[in-house]
């Protein structure tokens, strides 16, 4: 079987991380926006992770949370397998500073 090039790796890696996020916001009622800015070192990012829910008419009550990090790191990976990697870390985060999600789905239909 031929190995993947980068361009079908680096969309693969994409689709996982929108999966990740999207599952995230599902899951807690909210929204999820990834904000990326240079810092003042040459070739450095930070990476924003934010969620947000406001009051909902199901009275779900409001949630935000937000994680910020910079890439490139001590690692060596590449930058779409660091952020699904932090996408799957943050899911964990905001689970555990929202209840694990169950208040989410304790307003469901």
């Amino acid at each position: 079987m031929p190995r993947k090039n980068k361009t079908d790796r680096e969309l693969g890696w994409l689709r996982n991380v929108w999966e990740e996020l999207a599952a995230a916001e599902m899951r807690h009622g909210a929204f999820i926006k990834v904000i990326m800015q240079p810092t003042a070192s040459r070739g450095v990012f930070t990476v924003r992770l934010e969620i947000d829910r406001p009051d909902t008419p199901k009275g779900l009550p409001a949630f935000s949370y937000h994680s910020m990090v910079r890439y490139p790191s001590g690692d060596n990976t590449e930058f779409l397998a660091w952020l699904w990697g932090r996408a799957d870390r943050f899911a964990d985060e905001i689970a555990l500073a929202d209840g694990g999600g169950k208040v989410a789905q304790q307003y469901d239909g």
